[in-house]
């Protein structure tokens, strides 16, 4: 599959999973659990994305060493567009969120596609001879 295909399947999973975070955390402002609801619609958001991305968007199976890279990327990214954010917050809330949040996606998606879900192949993978 191509890489323009895998972003746009990327985009669409990735737009549901934040369907999921902020009704997730806005159920739990109405409980007045607004952290509670912060932390578990994120992390009930990028279970379900690990789900469908890794065999909707990237074709792979799922298996613990996927499932931890998954959230090693998340995570990762996630620090390095925060930082971003909080950098530019002195110029205006829209600039920080402007720049933090593509760098953020991008940076998510090529981690999972050259390090989450790395096809392996074999070096000794052997193809039909043509017969000459």
């Amino acid at each position: 599959m191509g890489l323009l295909k895998k972003f746009f399947r990327y985009g669409l999973v990735g737009i549901v999973g934040v369907m999921i975070h902020v009704g997730i955390t806005y159920a739990f402002i109405l409980l007045s659990k607004p952290v509670v609801g912060y932390v578990f619609g994120f992390c009930t958001a990028n279970y379900w994305a690990y789900f469908i991305n890794s065999g909707y968007t990237f074709n792979c199976g799922r298996s613990k060493k996927f499932f931890i890279r998954y959230f090693l990327v998340v995570l990762v990214s996630m620090s390095i567009s925060t930082l971003i954010f909080n950098s530019l917050i002195i110029f205006s809330n829209v600039t920080a969120l402007s720049v933090s949040l593509p760098i953020g996606i991008v940076l998510q998606f090529c981690g999972h596609n050259w390090l989450t879900f790395k096809q392996h192949t074999s070096p000794n993978t052997q193809h039909p001879k043509s017969s000459a």
